[in-house]
């Protein structure tokens, strides 16, 4: 069990304190919300800072929580190199242009011979 989980399980525990002559049940979390709020509207100071800072946290993370909930996803886009047609050949525009047609299917592929396979390496 990691730290987190453990404080969690802590924290969810029951104990019994005294409240106006009555005795009640309550979480060890809620005693110390309790004691830190008194403590804060006592004036100490520490428990003044302390409780706004978790009023800040609290804010930003539910800030954040709705902006993530209202972003729509993004899909990925592949990045594609960025080529000067201007330092092209001729040549070099052609096989760039056939390579569009077959890819877009207007064009059928050559028929190339396929290369030697590297030494060692079994044929497909």
């Amino acid at each position: 069990m990691n730290l987190t989980s453990l404080i969690t399980k802590v924290m969810n525990e029951k104990v019994v304190v005294h409240e106006g002559g009555r005795r009640r049940k309550i979480t060890k979390g809620e005693t110390i919300a309790k004691q830190l709020v008194n403590k804060a509207a006592s004036c100490e100071l520490r428990a003044m800072q302390m409780l706004k800072t978790i009023e800040r946290r609290q804010l930003m993370a539910t800030q954040a929580a709705e902006r993530s909930a209202t972003l729509e996803p993004v899909a990925l886009q592949p990045q594609y190199p960025q080529i000067d047609f201007s330092k092209l050949s001729t040549r070099q525009l052609k096989v760039l242009q056939e390579a569009i047609e077959i890819i877009e299917g207007r064009q059928e592929p050559p028929d190339l011979p396929m290369p030697p396979p590297d030494p060692g390496e079994e044929p497909r």
